[in-house]
């Protein structure tokens, strides 16, 4: 071999072991760090006050204790939730941005516009809790029914005022369900997020609300508004006197999941130790009397299991909202 060539061979090994050293030490030190080690961020894509926020405000309180940093906690409002969402979904995938997302901006709002993400950006880390959805009317107006309101609402065509947490969501969706189902032609009108919603019916700005009883607590609670039935598929266990729609003889279905995710590539590791985290919050008897007390109904699945909730959900609300479109044309 020429003195050339053995100088090369030798420079490649060199170059070669220097790699493996770098790359064997960043893999030590990943394999070391701690996490997490600092403050976690929750993206909320709504405004204060509505389900998201609610949800997010319990785990603020409860979940530091089991992973030994707090959340901070960021509210991005608008366009349905899209804007928040889209955020999280850009984010680095290192476990250290998260957010609470549901049916409106993953499984309803794609199928209406386009959106800045795709179900297939996120890696779900849990699901807590679910959203049931109702329908409220302004304290100042004498129904006592939803037949009562839907009499009303045949006699004045398009005058019915219904606000919602924003268009294209899953309570626009339900506003949609509702024409359909009473045979009615009423006025959607879209707030950033179920709290701003909530507050323009309590005021008596709107005539009614669709959307999370969970939005509509406060002013449910204030006596400004009066529920008159769920859109969720049974009754809601903690307005256990309001019935379902079904029961009143309309089609209107609705249920919303409430999970926790983030951008699509966090170490399957971290994902175990936010899961495992969020695990023990779920079992923890003050974070359920809060969740309680906030109108959530709980319910526990896992990061796999969640992931195929949200994309069966995404499949079923997608043929559902072909339909009303069809029907509405």
């Amino acid at each position: 071999m020429s003195k050339k060539g053995w100088k090369t061979k030798v420079a490649i090994a060199v170059l070669i072991s220097v790699l493996t050293v770098i790359l064997l030490s960043s893999a030590f030190s990943f394999a070391g760090e701690k996490y997490p080690n600092k403050p976690i961020v929750l993206i909320i894509p709504y405004g204060p006050g509505g389900g998201s926020d609610c949800l997010a405000r319990t785990l603020q309180s409860v979940t530091p204790e089991y992973l030994g940093v707090v959340f901070k906690i960021r509210l991005r409002p608008g366009a349905t939730g899209s804007i928040g969402v889209g955020e999280a979904a850009k984010a680095k995938p290192d476990g250290y941005t998260l957010v609470i997302y549901g049916q409106s901006e993953t499984s309803t709002l794609p199928h209406f516009r386009k959106v800045p993400y795709s179900i297939d950006d996120f890696d779900v880390i849990c699901q807590l809790s679910e959203l049931p959805q109702g329908f409220s009317v302004y304290k100042g107006h004498p129904w006592k029914s939803v037949d009562e309101v839907v009499a009303y609402a045949k006699k004045n065509p398009g005058k019915l005022k219904i606000s919602h947490s924003g268009t294209g969501g899953l309570a626009y969706a339900q506003v949609l369900q509702f024409e359909l189902a009473a045979g009615v032609e009423v006025e959607d009108v879209p707030f950033k997020g179920m709290g701003p919603a909530s507050v323009g019916a309590g005021g008596g700005h709107v005539d009614a609300v669709m959307g999370s009883f969970a939005g509509q607590r406060a002013q449910i609670q204030a006596g400004n508004l009066r529920p008159l039935a769920c859109s969720s598929s049974e009754r809601d266990p903690l307005n256990k006197d309001i019935p379902t729609f079904r029961e009143l003889g309309y089609d209107i279905v609705m249920n919303n999941l409430q999970l926790i995710a983030g951008p699509r590539g966090i170490p399957r590791e971290r994902i175990n130790i936010l899961s495992e985290a969020f695990h023990k919050t779920y079992k923890n008897r003050s974070w359920q009397s809060l969740a309680k007390k906030l109108m959530l109904k709980t319910n526990w699945r896992g990061p796999d299991e969640a992931q195929q909730a949200i994309r069966d959900e995404f499949n079923k609300v997608g043929k559902l909202v072909e339909r009303i479109k069809k029907q509405k044309k």
